[in-house]
């Protein structure tokens, strides 16, 4: 893996739900974040997160983060996670997402939203956020819960940009 000098910019694409996806479920599979820290079992801050809708869908979102790849649960139903499995998870953050505050339409079919600080209510602070890596590991996990029932037309009209800052 090659340094990336201050940070990174990460593009990933999980495989959402075609169709529709109800209020409170799991929208995809846990899904890496490759190199989100430069080297293993570092760590890095979380500064930013873009959000591309090829959908046009831009609905409301709970981001969950994580050092270990463990489900929330099965995709397009409700979060099942065990207390032993969310511990061994690792959790190391979650973010509220509202398009309503952040987002914009690129065209008919496509919108982005970009998230880097304060969560929907204005209430609380959300990034930056420390990330950590598994020893042996510069990847981290992520997973998302639906706040509104969603509807996607494939299972690649959604991806993430993640702005991470290296800090060792």
């Amino acid at each position: 893996m090659g340094m990336y000098p201050a940070g990174n910019v990460i593009y990933v694409t999980p495989t959402v739900v075609a169709g529709t996806t109800a209020v409170d479920d799991v929208m995809f599979a846990t899904t890496e974040i490759p190199n989100a820290v430069a080297s293993r079992g570092g760590i890095s801050k979380l500064i930013g997160i873009c959000m591309i809708d090829q959908d046009n869908e831009k609905h409301n979102m709970d981001l969950i983060f994580m050092q270990n790849q463990y489900n929330l649960g099965t995709p397009d139903s409700g979060a099942d996670i065990s207390d032993d499995d969310l511990i061994a998870a690792k959790i190391l953050g979650a973010i509220d997402c509202d398009w309503d505050k952040t987002g914009v339409n690129i065209a008919s079919v496509s919108s982005l939203s970009y998230f880097a600080g304060v969560n929907r209510d204005n209430t609380a602070n959300q990034m930056p956020m420390i990330l950590k890596a598994e020893e042996g590991s510069t990847s981290v996990y992520f997973s998302a819960i639906c706040r509104e029932e969603m509807a996607y037309a494939a299972t690649d009209d959604l991806t993430f940009v993640f702005h991470v800052e290296y800090l060792g």
